[in-house]
């Protein structure tokens, strides 16, 4: 059974903001972040109580070779 992962807005909009540094960078640096946060919300929708509650019902997963996390809840909605 998979299940949602729905990401807010302002998380898009940060995403596309260090894609674009990232390309700066590095071309195809920005796409490799992308291919690690889709492997995180494919984890995410596979098990999304994989991660640690780390304060009250929020959890966090760590992004492969990347400085970010991505905090979430989970939701029986």
């Amino acid at each position: 059974m998979s299940y949602l992962v729905r990401i807010r807005p302002e998380a898009e909009r940060d995403v596309r903001d260090a894609v674009s540094w990232y390309e700066e960078q590095r071309p195809g640096l920005g796409r490799e972040l992308i291919i690690e946060l889709d492997a995180v919300y494919e984890r995410l929708a596979e098990n999304p109580r994989l991660y640690t509650d780390i304060r009250r019902g929020i959890r966090r997963a760590i992004v492969r070779r990347f400085p970010y996390g991505v905090f979430y809840l989970v939701t029986d909605t």
